[in-house]
């Protein structure tokens, strides 16, 4: 898993509820808002072997407001348009239903390509001799077919953010990753750490360079005088080491069964790629020592 991934994942276990509202929002008004809990691991093709499939993100919601229903809710993140993708999320949710017996919503969040803004439902097809013998449906979000101009406006932050990787529409680069900045800077509701997440998405996505760099910088800096200002160019730069370090202290804790605090002051003293390289290790590591971490 590449740090990239990780972002999103994160984000959107971190803000699932906006991810309900802006993908299903039919699912998001009968569920439990705030309560959903996430699974970890993996599954096999074939039991006891087979392929080794882990999924991105899978959260157990429970519906209220009537007959009770535990709901599992699958989320796959692909960077671009793969023709095998769609027969993949069956797949998942065949392996969903087998080993929890629930009904499973199936979410691809695509980040580029695509085919048309908005959710599209896509159907896969399972055909012999011209006769259809099975059929699966899964909601896809086309990040990149979406003008940004809307999702801007919307109330869910993490609208915000993702509005990064749509098309920019009249907007300039400049003005397109201000509008950005500016919403997440300046809800009040946010934690600070909501608002690292939301923003680094957009730092990470919606890179400058040269002289619209340049005239960024400016109109950021022309902002700094604002009761709630936006951060400065120098921001994200500045705070993505923490954000990574925070990461890695919730995957070491998680996966090693040990207190983050027990190796939260060694991580405090790896900066820049010391961390990027502890982040890979972390991929093979069987133990704390095979991070160098006591």
């Amino acid at each position: 898993m590449s740090l990239y991934d990780q972002l999103f994942k994160d984000l959107f276990e971190h803000f699932f509820d906006d991810l309900l509202h802006l993908t299903v929002p039919w699912l998001a008004d009968r569920v439990d808002q705030g309560g959903a809990s996430f699974l970890r691991g993996e599954f096999h093709t074939d039991r006891p072997h087979g392929r080794r499939r882990t999924p991105d993100l899978v959260a157990r919601v429970a519906s209220r407001g009537g007959p009770e229903e535990t709901v599992l809710v699958h989320v796959e993140v692909e960077g671009r348009t793969r023709r095998s993708i769609g027969r993949r999320m069956w797949e998942y949710s065949m392996l969903l239903w087998l080993r929890h017996r629930r009904p499973v919503v199936p979410i691809l969040v695509q980040l580029r390509g695509g085919k048309e803004p908005g959710v599209v439902e896509e159907t896969v097809r399972a055909e012999l001799w011209g006769r259809e013998l099975a059929s699966f449906r899964y909601f896809a979000f086309y990040l990149a077919r979406n003008e940004a101009t809307a999702f801007v406006e919307r109330p869910e932050p993490l609208a915000w953010a993702l509005a990064a990787l749509m098309r920019s529409g009249d907007w300039r680069p400049e003005i397109h990753k201000l509008k950005c900045i500016r919403r997440i800077a300046r809800h009040e509701g946010l934690r600070d750490f909501e608002r690292f997440l939301l923003a680094n998405c957009v730092e990470t996505c919606l890179q400058l360079e040269g002289e619209t760099a340049m005239r960024y910088q400016e109109m950021a800096i022309s902002e700094l005088d604002d009761p709630r200002p936006l951060p400065k160019v120098t921001w994200a730069e500045r705070m993505r080491w923490e954000g990574i370090r925070q990461l890695l202290l919730g995957q070491i804790a998680h996966r090693f069964g040990v207190s983050a605090d027990a190796v939260r002051s060694q991580l405090e003293a790896l900066e820049g790629d010391q961390l990027e390289r502890l982040g890979e290790r972390l991929l093979d590591a069987d133990s704390l020592a095979d991070l160098g971490l006591g």
